[in-house]
């Protein structure tokens, strides 16, 4: 039995402090924050992705079987949807969207591109796409095969060669069906799974949704800028022939879409003009307010830096002058990092579960 009672009193007070380890109280509902992502922001990315798919299949299949001059500029505006749809739904590559040859994002959008490996398999008449050749499929291969000529000479290259057409079918058709099947999951079952797991555990829902969030955004800042301007750790020139769709010239468009879909992510704003609750929310009631005020002005500060170059200009030229502008734009998003990622992992208690070689 305690007899004096000042340990008694201190006792208590140490017991009562164990709870949270000086910070504030976890009263946040992430089962709500996760059923309002699945619901709000997840399953109508993945919706709007599989419909702009479908387009590209029916414009495809169209050009391919009767190539002309308007049916090769329909196809290249379907992919352009399409690419611009994409920007929204990789935010969300987790759960489903693993699969056996790779996640949804590598199967569909790994660039840049080999031209060798699509040539190959058109000489051979490979249109399985059941291999680990990311890089001759999905949205870059159909960048190739759309826009490396005018469309006079494309729809002429498709006349000339039904397995060039049979090739650009398959490729158009894959991306559907891997996008079909990860939709699929998700109303099908995986949107209630990723909700239970509402803990703050490495296979969390709120984990698997802040990793997600931070690999789309190290493919943007990294891959999608970093690389192309020279400017990646080991680099010693530019490398323009490393955007996402060289052949589209619509790299920087893509960027700038991916950026948005980002910052829409972040402030919790649906695609149809609603909210929900997200990540910002979910700093703001664990007290970091300073960290949500930071990281809203570096938001703003990268789009003042994106302002500074045309909505229209090429990536790769800009790349390949090695243009100050690109450069300071790659530099806001650095400073990014350290808020969306390592200030916003330690509040919440999220561990960053993939390999970055961004060093945070």
């Amino acid at each position: 039995m305690i007899k004096n009672p000042l340990i008694l009193i201190m006792l208590v007070l140490s017991l009562i402090g164990c709870g949270d380890a000086g910070g504030p109280s976890d009263a946040f509902d992430r089962s709500a924050m996760l059923t309002e992502v699945a619901d709000k922001a997840v399953i109508p990315s993945y919706a709007q992705m599989r419909e702009a798919s479908e387009l590209l299949v029916a414009s495809i299949d169209a050009c391919t079987r009767n190539p002309t001059v308007a049916t090769v500029q329909a196809a290249r505006n379907a992919w352009i949807d399409a690419a611009e749809a994409w920007q929204y739904a990789q935010v969300f590559t987790f759960g489903p969207a693993d699969g056996v040859t790779g996640t949804l994002s590598e199967n569909i959008n790994t660039f840049p591109t080999s031209v060798s490996k699509i040539e190959a398999a058109i000489v051979v008449g490979d249109t399985s796409l059941q291999n680990f050749n990311r890089d001759a499929r999905g949205l870059p291969a159909l960048d190739y095969l759309l826009f490396s000529a005018d469309a006079i000479a494309s729809a002429e290259a498709l006349k000339a060669s039904a397995m060039r057409a049979a090739y650009t079918r398959a490729v158009a058709r894959d991306i559907l069906t891997q996008v079909e099947r990860v939709h699929a999951a998700w109303v099908g079952g995986y949107r209630e799974a990723f909700i239970a797991r509402s803990g703050s555990d490495a296979g969390s829902g709120a984990t698997q949704m802040f990793n997600a969030f931070n690999r789309a955004f190290e493919l943007l800042k990294n891959y999608k800028i970093g690389i192309p301007a020279g400017l990646q750790a080991g680099q010693t020139a530019p490398s323009p022939t490393s955007v996402e769709a060289p052949y589209s010239e619509q790299s920087w468009r893509l960027a700038q879409v991916h950026m948005k879909a980002l910052r829409m992510f972040w402030y919790g704003n649906a695609m149809n003009g609603a909210s929900f609750t997200s990540l910002r929310s979910y700093v703001l009631a664990r007290g970091g307010a300073a960290l949500e005020a930071s990281t809203r002005e570096q938001f703003d500060a990268i789009d003042r830096a994106s302002s500074q170059i045309a909505d229209d200009a090429s990536l790769a030229a800009l790349s390949a002058a090695e243009d100050p502008a690109l450069k300071a734009y790659y530099v806001e998003l650095q400073k990014l990092t350290r808020f969306i990622k390592s200030e916003t992992s330690s509040l919440l208690g999220l561990s960053i579960t993939y390999a970055s070689g961004d060093g945070d």
